[in-house]
């Protein structure tokens, strides 16, 4: 069973919470667009329990998306996770070239407060290719191909779900556990997560289909 790794990656939420949602993203997708007020809905339902992780996956389809997860990341690095989320929020305003195009990525920048210096350099250098590359790699390798994709502790959602199909799995992830069903990566059978291990996935989920970018 493969096993999400989620430090260095930014988080939201209750670092302790005994579910993690991992989301599998792009910038330039309209369908994670359309899903991130349901994102949001269940962070404020469920509070400390859950906790969002932000994983990369620039489709190949969309030729903007790995120049802002570039964006995103030295937004982090300059501001932490404030600066990665207040960054996320004004990438997925627009998806044309007037919002993720190179000037306004500057304008992003600017707007909500980093070193645009800075910026520019780890533009132009690339300094963050590796990292939008290793989560791209992570997704392929978990034959994720689509987004948004979601692992919600041993459960995968694909594209951008309605609100009671994710609450219906956060609160199975809650427990008490149920019989695994054919939605759960254990019911699936794959073998059970090493005590202590991170957000398990399975090394073939069920394929990024339908709702994706």
């Amino acid at each position: 069973m493969w096993k999400v790794p989620v430090d260095g990656s930014p988080i939201r939420g209750n670092p302790g919470a005994p579910v993690t949602l991992v989301m599998s993203s792009d910038f330039e997708c309209p369908f994670c667009r359309k899903v991130a007020p349901t994102v949001d809905g269940l962070e404020r339902k469920y509070g400390a329990q859950l906790r969002l992780v932000f994983k990369h996956n620039p489709l190949p389809s969309h030729a903007r998306a790995p120049l802002a997860a570039e964006a995103s990341i030295e937004a982090f690095r300059q501001k932490g996770e404030a600066g990665f989320w207040a960054m996320a929020q004004r990438l997925w305003e627009d998806p044309s070239e007037n919002g993720l195009g190179r000037a306004a990525l500057e304008r992003h920048a600017a707007a909500i407060g980093l070193d645009v210096a800075k910026f520019r350099a780890a533009l132009d250098s690339g300094a963050h290719r590796a990292a939008v590359e290793a989560d791209r790699k992570l997704a392929e390798r978990l034959h994720i191909t689509g987004t948004p994709s979601f692992a919600i502790n041993d459960y995968f959602v694909s594209g951008a779900q309605g609100t009671m199909r994710f609450k219906r799995l956060v609160d199975r992830a809650l427990g008490p556990h149920d019989p695994p069903t054919k939605e759960s990566l254990h019911g699936a059978g794959k073998p059970a997560a090493q005590p202590g291990a991170a957000q398990p996935t399975p090394a073939q989920p069920p394929a990024a289909v339908g709702q994706t970018g």
